[in-house]
């Protein structure tokens, strides 16, 4: 048996090396059998006997991508009858004789995208009759004859986005009644007529992003009950007409970047299905109590970057599957305790750049499943100790660009699962270790752009970090000779626990003296400008004076801690002298 299947297998191999070395026209590979690929080969011309030979007629595969080719003889394909395949994009076809195709009965796939194509003739595709999958997009065609694609009454996949075009006859998708996908994305496109896609009973994705349509009639989509995905974002929109949409089985549905200023309460009430809804940079000032109501198997809502100033406490009443929510970038300056209460299923959350500089302790009190949290770029000056209590599934949270000045001990006692914590650019001086305590899966914490005092508190907080293996980010804004320099510094601070005024110091050997002032600290308070008490003074050897020395300490490993007491002849650079409040 292994015998036979050894012979078979050269045989098969035998038969693949005879199409390369015998069939395979000049400069071309023919590694698969009924494959010729041309591909990048730099095939400016292409001569009307390449594809002629009796042995070649079977080539099922055909690919000239990426050549270069000006243009093609009307005859150059005539004997290929069982073409299945035939790539000509990335070219730089201007033009196509209408006699192109004759005799390739048995095409599914043509690729002509990327090419320099103005015009088609009306019956190029007329003999295509088993034609799937035709893609013509990024070239600079103007218009279409209204029996440009009559006879495509097979295809399933046609991509025209990209190009010039300005209008479209009623009739041009009227014999495409197996069509799946359509994208007429990034055109020129005014206004889509009524009744263009009555026969296109089978278009599940439809693409008409990036026109400039600024009235579209909800009755445009009447017949399309098939379809799932449409895309009418980018567009200069401001209403439906007076009709809602009627699509039983649209599950996405992308309306942003258009400029509605408000939507019908009746809008979304015949398209039970929907999953997503994007509705995000328009105009919207207002949405009525009752918008979202049918719409209760959403899974991911965009409305961020409009003009709302408060939504209806009871939006999201019937939304309950909702997963994925994003409302930022509009100017609601507070939140009702109320808004999220039916989300139990909410896993991520946006409520950034909303003006925000309260809430409510318990917002986000059925947030129970909540994983991701952004409430950047508010006015928070403190966050209640209650609010994320309940969010025990939180993996990140972010509070960067805010205004904070303290966050209480408790606030994340419940956040076990946090990885990641942001909270860059507010205005904290400190963390409590108690704070930071129950993280014990963090992996990232950003407290940059803080005005931190560097003190043994904030070094304690430092060392808990360092032992979790935590990556961190964060400089020291005092004291005065810290300015600047990374919290690493901490750990070479001592901090004599004993007292609520630890003397916090650095040394550093060497051999080179000069002298300096020692200041040790024993008053057991200090003013909020963390002025150090000077009790005493005692001349020392130092090598460099202060601020120099500490530019200069990149490399920890070179620092030693200094004894509790001073002693003359160390060399011994105070740093600051701080009361523990």
């Amino acid at each position: 048996m292994e015998s036979v299947s050894s012979v078979f297998a050269i045989m098969l191999i035998a038969s693949a090396s005879a199409w390369s070395s015998v069939l395979c026209p000049l400069s071309c590979e023919c590694l698969i059998v009924s494959t010729i690929n041309c591909s990048n080969k730099v095939l400016r011309n292409l001569d009307p006997s390449l594809f002629s030979g009796f042995s070649i007629r079977d080539t099922a595969h055909l690919y000239l991508d990426g050549n270069g080719l000006f243009g093609l003889n009307k005859d150059l394909f005539g004997l290929l009858g069982k073409l299945r395949i035939l790539h000509l994009h990335n070219n730089l076809l201007t033009s196509i004789h209408m006699d192109m195709f004759i005799g390739q009965n048995n095409l599914e796939e043509l690729t002509l995208h990327n090419n320099a194509l103005s015009t088609l003739p009306p019956l190029l595709f007329s003999r295509l009759l088993n034609l799937k999958y035709l893609t013509l997009h990024r070239n600079q065609i103007f218009a279409l004859h209204n029996e440009t694609f009559s006879q495509l009454k097979k295809l399933e996949v046609l991509d025209l986005s990209v190009n010039y075009l300005k209008t479209l006859d009623t009739n041009i998708f009227s014999s495409q009644t197996k069509l799946v996908a359509l994208d007429l994305s990034s055109n020129t496109l005014s206004t889509i007529p009524d009744g263009i896609f009555r026969n296109t009973n089978s278009l599940r994705n439809l693409s008409l992003t990036h026109n400039n349509l600024e009235m579209l009639e909800a009755s445009v989509f009447n017949n399309m009950q098939s379809l799932e995905f449409l895309f009418i974002n980018n567009n200069n929109l401001t209403s439906f007409g007076n009709m809602n949409l009627q699509l039983n089985s649209l599950r996405l549905l992308d309306l942003s970047s258009n400029k509605f200023r408000n939507l019908a309460n009746d809008v979304f009430e015949k398209v039970p299905k929907l999953e997503i809804l994007m509705i995000q940079n328009n105009d919207l000032e207002t949405l009525s109590t009752g918008v979202l109501d049918s719409l209760t198997e959403l899974i991911t809502l965009h409305i961020n970057h409009n003009k709302l100033h408060s939504f209806p406490g009871n939006l999201f009443m019937r939304t309950e599957k909702l997963v994925n929510l994003t409302i930022s970038n509009n100017p609601l300056r507070t939140l009702q305790v109320e808004l999220f209460s039916t989300l139990t299923n909410l896993e991520c959350l946006n409520i950034s750049s909303c003006q925000i500089s309260e809430l409510n302790g318990n917002i986000f009190k059925n947030q129970i499943k909540l994983k991701f949290l952004d409430m950047d770029s508010n006015a928070f000056t403190e966050v209640d100790k209650q609010m994320f209590l309940s969010l025990t599934e939180l993996w990140e949270l972010s509070l960067t660009n805010n205004k904070l000045n303290y966050l209480d001990k408790e606030l994340f006692v419940s956040q076990k699962k946090l990885n990641k914590l942001l909270l860059r650019n507010n205005s904290l001086t400190s963390i409590d270790v108690a704070t930071v305590e129950p993280l014990t899966n963090l992996k990232e914490l950003d407290v940059s752009d803080n005005p931190l005092t560097c003190d043994c508190k904030l070094k304690d907080s430092l060392l808990l970090i360092i032992s979790h293996y935590v990556t961190y980010s964060a400089t020291c804004s005092a004291p005065d000779v810290l300015r600047g320099k990374s919290w690493e510094l901490l750990q070479l601070l001592p901090c004599d626990k004993s007292t609520e005024t630890p003397t916090v110091s650095i040394t550093r050997t060497t051999t080179t003296s000069s002298t300096v002032t020692t200041t040790t600290a024993t008053d057991s308070t200090i003013s909020d400008n963390a002025t150090p008490t000077t009790v005493a003074t005692t001349e020392v050897s130092m090598p460099l004076p202060l601020e120099e020395s500490v530019n200069k300490t990149d490399n920890i490993a070179t620092y030693s801690k200094p004894s509790v007491f001073v002693v003359p002849l160390c060399p011994i650079l105070v740093v600051a002298c701080y009361t523990i409040n």
